[in-house]
């Protein structure tokens, strides 16, 4: 049985390592959260996991200004901008990408070395998703996202035919 929370995370049979059921008391997960529930092991956990509701992120990159709620998120985002150096000017001299990736992200200085590959990042900024289901309606920007999806739905009958 899988319950879901309003933090999206999903908590299988309340078995969890770090989480338990909500409202359930529980010896060894003495820290809920006050807000959707879930249960610690560690006041320091809760005290991490209540960033997630307030939304701080607190963790922001030099070169492009992004912010993290963790710092290891922040340092695996850092090499998007190896070679960058610290100028935010994509043409600026000594970007090692500037021949290899010709094409260029204006909103957040990705670059790509084809131009579908930019189009398809560029609806990432945007949120459009292009690619619906016909079988849910769900909805995805990459094509072979919606082939991998529909897989859930083989031998149901297209309602929309």
């Amino acid at each position: 049985m899988q319950h879901f929370n309003p933090c999206n995370v999903v908590i299988e049979g309340g078995n969890n390592s770090d989480a338990d059921s909500p409202g359930e008391p529980d010896p060894e997960r003495p820290f809920p959260c006050s807000v959707c529930g879930k249960r610690f092991t560690a006041a320091f956990r809760l005290k991490a996991h209540m960033k997630i509701h307030s939304g701080e992120k607190p963790h922001q990159c030099s070169i492009c200004g992004k912010a993290f709620l963790r710092p290891y998120d922040l340092k695996r985002h850092l090499v998007t901008h190896k070679g960058e150096g610290t100028s935010s000017d994509p043409d600026s001299p000594g970007d090692p990408d500037q021949g290899l990736k010709p094409y260029f992200c204006s909103q957040c200085g990705k670059r790509f070395t084809a131009a579908s590959s930019l189009k398809t990042h560029t609806m990432t900024h945007s949120g459009k998703k292009p690619h619906q289901c016909s079988v849910c309606g769900k909805c995805f920007l990459r094509y072979q996202d919606l082939k991998r999806h529909q897989v859930i739905h083989k031998g149901k009958t297209d309602p929309h035919t």
